[in-house]
């Protein structure tokens, strides 16, 4: 009897079956009309510490322009429980949203100007990516990471057990 081809074996129908169970559950979550859709703000960076700004003045003398920054320009998800704030913002006339077509949605001040406003969105657009592969990876780690886990611990207690065996003398 071979227990390591016998192992292994049922290693590799075991992660079959937990591949299949993973790739069931991605497609049920994945398989809506915009899967990768989500709404989005950009996040201001003032010039100094939030609770040391006065957020009555104009936004370009309390915060730095897109692109100008101190750090790299950033979008912040929106909780779907704060989306209808968002929107009455937006009816308000203080923010502007911009639906793209993977049907996101991107919120920025209304007092950006227009070059600004061009600047993000064209940015948001092209991180993109970056934001579909944050939404993808959590399931490409539930698919692979416990089967391999589990087949280096059993090659690793393969490897102590043959330590422990008797060699014939020849």
């Amino acid at each position: 009897m071979n227990w390591k081809v016998g192992l292994f074996r049922a290693w590799l129908s075991v992660a079959t079956l937990w591949l299949f169970g993973v790739s069931y559950f991605a497609f049920a979550a994945f398989n809506e009309p915009a899967p990768f859709r989500g709404d989005y703000q950009y996040v201001i960076q003032s010039k100094a510490m939030t609770w040391n700004t006065d957020w009555s003045k104009p936004l370009y003398d309390i915060a730095y322009p897109p692109g100008q920054g101190r750090f790299p320009d950033e979008f912040a998800p929106i909780g779907e429980k704060y989306r209808e704030g968002f929107d009455k913002t937006v009816t308000d006339g203080k923010t502007v949203s911009i639906e793209f077509s993977d049907l996101s949605k991107l919120y920025f001040p209304a007092e950006l100007t227009k070059a600004d406003q061009t600047y993000l969105t064209d940015l948001f657009w092209q991180q993109r990516w970056y934001r579909y592969w944050w939404k993808i990876a959590p399931w490409l780690a539930w698919a692979f990471y416990p089967p391999l886990a589990v087949l280096i611990l059993g090659v690793g207690i393969g490897w102590v057990r043959g330590g422990f065996a008797n060699k014939p003398a020849y």
